[in-house]
């Protein structure tokens, strides 16, 4: 049996993030098409947590319409939760008490009072806490359900297709991932496991074989793979098939990088120092790995356009410099060249033994920031994002867009979205908005366009005149300058 104890050796799994870990939100930076812009980062600003941070999760968490953190903490069986003042700042935290040694965190409505909620997954008591919220930034005491040994990851989504959000939970001491189902109340029926390769650290849910069912992709820091497994639409699984990674893979994301609107993964892998890109074929199968290098010991990675070129780029949360515990911390950004492959790194220092990364515009001009967990100095770390700022008295919808690109501000949204696009020449353009299932909601756009800036706008409701319930979308544009795809996070 594998038992982990509160260490540095342990302190080498993922963080999840469901709600909000896909975030990618579409930066600005004029740009000629084909050039890749450069990114750059403000210097850190740590805002204190509770004893050993593991995960970071984002969301609005108050109905203020501004970003706000949720953050595991190991040491102390609680999750700490920051509120944000739009201005890339957070208040001093609060805390909410979970099972023993909390690891990672995502946020859903879970009960469906369309107000965001917790599910913490427990190492130590082997549970997920469930903590309904308020609505004004606090939440409710925790309720544990029962998962296999050492529930380490979890992420959320509806595995059984009757519109309920159920609860995805990687177990390291079982070798297996925990599905329960949900009730749409908050609460969750009994564990099923699925069988995963050796030490499952972390889990990502998409549409990976374009059934419409979402299958699960989980990382195995024991046997070096990725194991996909493929959904019957029910909330069961198919066996697992394994797919190799890098050395000591701790966590697992799954986004189109090569522009082909078919899921490809990338694991972030310790053991090798290093990420690697698997491109999916389409149907639930992915070619051979291309590994790409970091920094000494890679933990969590995080997608989104960083840089405004309309490329998924990768930030990785780098443990530390030198892997002994005592190097310098970092999160390295690499920048994707739309076809699956990725530049060298760009390094960001952050706090000490930083582990966990996630992506969401922190302050409101409308650029994806970094937040960044910090094992030993008991902080998140916020990165702004500077690689381009519009001038003064511009509005972050109206600044420029490199050609091919596609942004959508705000995201976070409520009402009505405004998604915009730049074409290069007069062309046949689609821009169509689709569920986490791959079920298109929307056509937006569906015909010939001019050349120049194009905006339309998104009410959050379907072809038929439904609304959409609040959760991710998938925003695509197919244009001339190739496929490009953001998401956008529906809010009540």
């Amino acid at each position: 049996m594998h038992l982990p104890s509160i260490s540095f050796s342990v302190l080498m799994r993922p963080c999840i993030l469901w709600f909000a870990m896909c975030l990618v939100l579409a930066s600005f930076l004029p740009a000629t098409a084909g050039a890749v812009p450069p990114v750059s980062f403000g210097a850190k600003t740590d805002f204190a947590t509770g004893n050993y941070p593991i995960s970071v999760a984002i969301a609005d968490l108050n109905g203020d319409g501004k970003p706000d953190l949720a953050v595991t903490i190991n040491s102390n069986h609680m999750v700490s939760v920051l509120l944000g003042n739009g201005n890339g700042t957070f208040a001093p935290k609060t805390d909410f008490a979970t099972g023993v040694n909390p690891w990672s965190v995502a946020i859903a409505d879970l009960d469906g009072d369309s107000k965001p909620d917790l599910a913490v997954a427990n190492l130590s008591s082997s549970t997920v806490s469930v903590l309904l919220g308020n609505g004004n930034g606090t939440f409710g005491p925790k309720t544990d359900f029962a998962t296999g040994i050492h529930a380490r990851s979890v992420a959320i989504a509806d595995l059984n297709a009757d519109g309920k959000p159920d609860l995805a939970v990687a177990d390291d001491g079982s070798d297996a991932v925990s599905v329960l189902l949900g009730n749409g109340d908050g609460t969750f029926g009994p564990t099923t496991e699925f069988a995963t390769g050796h030490f499952p650290s972390s889990v990502a849910i998409a549409d990976f074989n374009g059934d419409g069912k979402p299958d699960l992709a989980v990382a195995n820091d024991g046997s070096n793979a990725v194991s996909v497994l493929l959904g019957n639409g029910n909330g069961t699984f198919g066996p697992k098939t394994d797919f190799a990674t890098g050395n000591t893979p701790y966590s697992v994301a799954t986004a189109d990088f090569n522009g082909d609107s078919k899921p490809d993964l990338v694991s972030a892998n310790c053991g090798s120092r290093g990420v690697s890109v698997l491109l999916g074929n389409g149907d639930g199968t992915f070619g051979p790995k291309t590994d790409f290098a970091t920094g000494v010991c890679p933990r969590w990675v995080a997608f989104a356009d960083l840089n405004g070129d309309g490329q998924p780029d990768l930030a990785v949360a780098d443990f530390n410099s030198d892997g002994s515990g005592g190097g310098e911390a970092k999160v390295a950004v690499l920048l994707g060249n739309g076809d699956g492959t990725f530049g060298p790194t760009s390094d960001f220092a952050t706090a000490s033994i930083t582990y966990c990364v996630a992506i969401a515009d922190l302050n409101g001009d409308g650029q994806p920031d970094v937040a960044a967990s910090n094992n030993t100095s008991n902080s998140v770390s916020v990165l702004l994002n500077t690689s381009y700022r519009p001038p003064a008295g511009v509005s972050p919808s109206t600044a420029p867009l490199a050609l091919g690109a596609l942004r959508v501000t705000p995201n976070p949204m409520r009402g009505s979205s405004e998604v915009a696009f730049n074409l290069s020449a007069m062309q046949n353009v689609d821009v169509h908005v689709y569920d986490v299932r791959g079920t298109l909601v929307r056509a937006l756009v569906s015909g010939r366009q001019t050349a120049g800036l194009h905006a339309v706008h998104w009410n959050g409701r379907s072809d038929g005149g439904e609304i959409a319930p609040p959760g991710i979308y998938f925003i695509k544009l197919h244009a001339q300058e190739g496929v490009r795809q953001t998401k956008v996070i529906r809010l009540e």
